[in-house]
């Protein structure tokens, strides 16, 4: 996201089990993905930072700003989501969230490419073949088939429900209209429970938003306006 980079300091970092982080970790679980977070921050020396959370980021984050409402200045969440699949009361849902589960056991990290071309079509159905095969390779040097298969379990299990009403950053929630992975209904629900939030649907379908995408300048210009400080 280089919108990011304008008249700002950005850090990003990669979560425990995966990228440039510890590889070998015994404890995978969301309070651990808080701590981290809360490590990172404390670890600037600055008294508030805004937030950007994509997907189980945003959950993150959201848990982050409830528990320090004073460290938040503002919060960018996009493909948001407050409750995994197992904690939504869904059969479908729950069904889904086996079946993933299950690939991931048996394919995820393997030779044959099948499963991981299937699992970039869903997260970024509107990328290019070369961006899905970019995509592909990414995650099987990010992370290793039994840390995906955790990392997965932990996010059918999040639940961030209640916090929300206690999140009193301004927040900007950012959704792609048919995302496959976290659909757009999520985002909704999200929005709806934040004192201060707003909501933009950007049109098209990849979970993530790339640089190419139709939504891409809108989504960018609109990052940057709400996080631009009002003296500017």
């Amino acid at each position: 996201m280089p919108c990011l980079a304008h008249r700002r300091q950005v850090v990003r970092y990669d979560g425990r089990g995966h990228g440039l982080s510890d590889r070998d970790v015994a404890d995978i679980s969301f309070d651990k993905f808080v701590l981290d977070l809360e490590t990172v921050v404390d670890s600037l020396g600055v008294q508030k930072v805004s937030l950007v959370g994509v997907s189980l980021g945003a959950a993150t984050a959201i848990a982050f700003s409830a528990r320090y409402p004073e460290r938040v200045d503002r919060l960018v969440l996009h493909g948001a989501f407050a409750v995994g699949r197992r904690r939504r009361n869904s059969a479908a849902d729950l069904e889904q969230a086996d079946l993933f589960l299950a690939l991931m056991r048996q394919d995820w990290g393997k030779p044959d490419p099948s499963f991981m071309k299937a699992f970039a079509c869903i997260y970024f159905p509107d990328a290019s073949a070369e961006k899905q095969q970019w995509f592909v390779e990414l995650q099987r040097r990010n992370v290793t088939p039994e840390m995906a298969v955790r990392m997965r379990a932990v996010c059918d299990d999040i639940d961030v429900l209640a916090l929300l009403p206690s999140v009193r950053a301004p927040a900007l929630v950012t959704h792609s209209r048919n995302d496959q992975v976290v659909p757009i209904s999520n985002g909704l629900g999200v929005v709806s429970l934040l004192p201060n939030g707003r909501f933009l649907a950007l049109d098209g379908s990849n979970h993530v938003i790339l640089s190419d995408d139709p939504a891409a300048d809108r989504f960018a210009d609109a990052v940057d306006e709400f996080l631009r400080p009002a003296s500017t």
